[in-house]
This record gives structure tokens, C-alpha cells and sequence, in this order.
């Protein structure tokens, strides 16, 4: 014989209070309501509020809305026991269980929590506190359960996959857009597919997986996949540089993709109409495409050289004079270096921002007046137009963009043969950016055949 089911008091009363009907008991305080302000307070009327509020939210609403100036106290005396905190607790668990089905997570020597991403046969790489990352885990979210996640929820999720991250993920090492890694530069191409270009003295090759790990900002565009032949005489008919200073430009293209190097800073000048604000967003684009790629001149030494913790290149235009300061900070920017501040005014914590990225300049005029900016910078003087229109200025960007494939497929070649054959060179010890230019610059002239040009404007 079966034993008899025992019921605790609580659940006596839930069942007789499923048993009866809510929305009568609803309707019939409604009734009185006109001549008995409280009637939808008693006992018995916010049970049966309650009730429908925890079986269908859409019959309360309908219901509340027929008591005007009552909701906001209504909505405090039928609200379950717990039951916001449990909504929350049900989404945040719901947003990690997805999370970590399709991602693992890591962290960086400094701490922040990165996720490791296996998506369409590729691997994807993002930062957690990226918009990146937000919008895939809101993507996989909508596609599992058809639901949008909660701002809140999704704060207490991102801090969780974080402490995932640190406290049981590997640390590893990010880059953007170039790093060299056991003697081959490898180069992030930006694409859906997260390719990368491994440059090394063997050959260059595409890799769908590579072993290093590139992050991607928002403003980040895709580079062209390199064809396996090209021409990099082709970047001069979209440029305006004169043949004399070709290689010195090529030089300092070759060099920007090799992050190992201090890097030198380019100068562009030239009259007003020569092209350089244009020269500039091309050469850029042949190595580090982006949304905004020229920006105005800051005027203050800690944001020139945060901001390129999020880009890759520091890319000003149309300059008329720079400060010490200023100088004394794209050195800094360009060789590698940072500063530190009080991270909290409350507390003794310490925010260090260090980054070390290619920097390029134009102007009218050289800006360039500070001993050091000068030794580690280079001007090139691009050619004057004389009432003629200069070159590339008024060509339509889908001729630029049709010839730079070919480019791209020299490029690699190039830095293949230049870039390591300048590894072997002797610095004589010193880590100047200066001092591994020329020798790069020979091995470009050496590697695309050119017989004239100049590798450094001065000594």
C-alpha cells in the first residue's frame, strides 16, 4: 500500500490557492472598487494578484491597468519573494552556460580576462570588455533562446568569465595587426576567417590557424588575401612621392610590419594640394587599414600615447607646429614607452599604459624640431604640383583598391627578403630605430631591383 502523500502547510495553501479563481476574486474587488478606495488591497486580492502575475504577466498588466495611480504599489506587494534576484541569477546562468559551450577564456600578463572563440572552422580572439565580444555573446544568446540579454545580467556574466579567465585560464600573449614569433613576422589580415600572413626567410604563406593570438579593434578593416604574384611599382601611381625618396618610404612601409624594431616616425611634407593627407591614408591602408585612418594632432602628452593602445598606427595630418611635449612624446610612441598614473583617486593603485606603434605626420611645413624627434624621424618632401593636379588625388578609390592586391603580393615578398636579411645587420649594439633602417632599405632596393633613391634624407 502506498504511503500518503504529505504536503508541508506552504504548499496546502499554494494549491488551494491554484484551486480557486484568482481573476474573479480580482474582478469582484474591481466592482467595489468605487466605493471602497481599499478594496484591492486586501489579503485575499493581492494573492490573487500574485498568482496571476507568476502564471502570465501579460493577464496582470491587463488587469492593473484598470486601477490608475495603483501599479508602482501594486507591482511591490505582488512581487514574488526573491523572484527579481532569481529572474537575474536564471539569466546570468543562462548567458554563462552559452558562453561556455562555444568560447574558453584566458587572460593577458595584465589581467584582463580574453575569450577564445572556435566559430565556422576558424578561431577568434576577443578581449572581454570589447564591443567584439558583447555582440557575439548576445548573437549566441538570441540564436540558442530567442531572448536579449539584460544589461545587468550581462555585467554579472562578463565579470564572472573574467575571474574564469584568471583563475583558470592560461595566460597568453595578444598583438595587433603584426608580431614576429620564432624568427617569422606573422601579419593579421583582418578578415572573417581571421587569417594571418607568415613572413619568414623560407617563404611567405597564409595560415587559416596561426600559433599567435591577434585582438581586433573596432575600427579595424581587412586587408586584401595577397595573390601569389605582384607589383610593387604599382604603389607609386597611387601615391605622391618622388622617385628619389621611394625607397626611404618603402623602407619605413617594410619596417612599420616589423614590431621587434623601434620604429622610425615619417614625416610628409609639401604645399598646400600636393597629396599628402592622401599619400598618407594609402600607405596606411597597405598595411593597416582603418575606419578613421588620419586623425587631428592631440594636444596632450597622456592621450597621444594611450589611444594607440586600441590602433595600430599613430597617424596625424595636416599639422603646423608640434610642442616639446608633444615631440618628446611621439618619441617616446615610436621607440616604446608610456606612463603611469594614480589609478583611483581613493585608493593607491597604479594604471600603466605602455605601447610602442608606427607613427606618420604631414604638414605644410616640417613640424619636426626637437633634437630627438629629428634623429629618430624621417622627412620626405613630396612633389610639388605647379597648377597641375598631384598624383592619386583625384582617383576613384575603387582604382585604388583593384591595385592594391598585386601590391600586397610583392609587399610580403619584399619584407620576406628585406626584413630578415636587416635582422642580420650590425647595429653596433645600439637599439636606435635609425640605425636598422638603412640597412633595411638596402635590402628593399636589393630585393625589387632598383638601381637609384635614398634610404635616409640625413645623417
Amino acid at each position: 500500500m502506498n504511503a500518503p502523500l504529505k504536503l508541508s502547510p506552504a504548499q496546502v495553501k499554494q494549491a488551494a490557492d491554484d484551486a480557486a479563481d484568482p481573476q474573479a476574486i480580482v474582478r469582484d474587488a474591481l466592482a467595489r472598487l468605487p466605493g471602497d478606495k481599499k478594496a484591492i488591497y486586501e489579503d485575499e486580492v493581492i494573492d490573487a494578484l500574485r498568482i496571476i502575475r507568476r502564471k502570465s504577466g501579460a493577464e496582470y498588466e491587463r488587469l492593473v491597468a484598470n486601477m490608475k495611480g495603483q501599479r508602482t504599489r501594486l507591482d511591490k506587494l505582488t512581487k514574488g519573494e526573491g523572484s527579481g534576484q532569481h529572474q537575474q541569477d536564471t539569466s546570468t546562468d543562462m548567458i554563462l552556460s552559452v558562453a561556455r559551450e562555444h568560447a574558453t577564456f584566458a587572460h593577458n600578463a595584465e589581467g584582463a580576462g580574453i575569450a577564445l572563440i572556435e566559430a565556422g572552422g576558424h578561431r577568434e580572439v576577443h578581449m572581454l570588455n570589447s564591443p567584439g565580444f558583447e555582440r557575439w555573446l548576445r548573437g549566441q544568446v538570441y540564436a540558442a533562446h530567442k531572448v536579449g540579454i539584460p544589461d545587468q545580467a550581462l555585467k554579472t556574466a562578463l565579470a564572472t568569465l573574467t575571474a574564469i579567465g584568471t583563475f583558470e585560464g592560461l595566460e597568453i600573449e595578444t598583438h595587433m595587426r603584426c608580431v614576429k614569433h620564432e624568427g617569422a613576422y606573422f601579419l593579421d589580415l583582418c578578415n572573417d576567417d581571421w587569417q594571418a600572413v607568415r613572413i619568414a626567410a623560407d617563404g611567405w604563406t597564409v595560415q587559416d590557424r596561426p600559433p599567435v593570438y591577434f585582438t581586433r579593434t573596432a575600427g579595424a578593416r581587412p586587408l586584401p588575401t595577397p595573390p601569389a604574384r605582384g607589383n610593387i611599382g604599382l604603389l607609386w601611381r597611387h601615391v605622391n612621392v618622388p622617385k628619389d625618396a621611394r625607397p626611404l618610404v618603402l623602407a619605413w612601409l617594410l619596417d612599420s610590419m616589423r614590431p621587434d624594431t623601434p620604429y622610425p616616425v615619417l614625416e610628409l611634407a609639401g604645399e598646400m594640394g600636393s597629396s599628402k593627407s592622401t599619400t598618407q591614408r594609402r600607405l596606411r591602408a597597405l598595411i593597416d587599414p582603418a575606419q578613421v585612418p588620419l586623425r587631428g594632432a592631440r594636444n596632450r602628452w597622456r592621450t597621444s600615447t594611450s589611444p594607440p593602445r586600441t590602433r595600430r598606427y599613430a597617424a596625424s595630418r595636416n599639422l603646423s607646429s608640434l610642442s616639446a611635449e608633444m615631440q618628446d612624446a611621439l618619441c617616446i610612441l615610436s621607440t616604446g614607452g608610456g606612463y603611469a598614473t594614480r589609478q583611483l583617486y581613493t585608493n593607491g593603485g597604479e594604471h600603466v599604459i605602455q605601447s610602442k606603434r608606427p607613427v606618420v605626420l604631414n604638414g605644410i611645413n616640417g613640424v619636426a624640431t626637437a633634437p630627438d624627434l629629428i634623429e629618430t624621424g624621417h622627412q620626405c618632401g613630396v612633389a610639388g604640383h605647379h597648377g597641375k593636379e598631384a598624383p592619386g588625388r583625384t582617383e576613384p578609390a575603387s582604382s585604388v583598391a583593384k591595385g592594391y592586391p598585386p601590391l600586397h603580393g610583392n609587399a610580403r615578398p619584399a619584407l620576406q627578403s628585406a626584413g630578415i636579411a636587416a635582422d642580420g645587420a650590425d647595429t653596433g649594439g645600439h637599439a636606435e630605430a635609425n640605425v636598422g633602417l638603412p640597412a633595411l632599405g638596402r635590402s628593399c632596393l636589393h630585393c625589387t631591383g632598383w638601381q637609384g633613391g635614398r634610404v635616409l634624407t640625413a645623417a
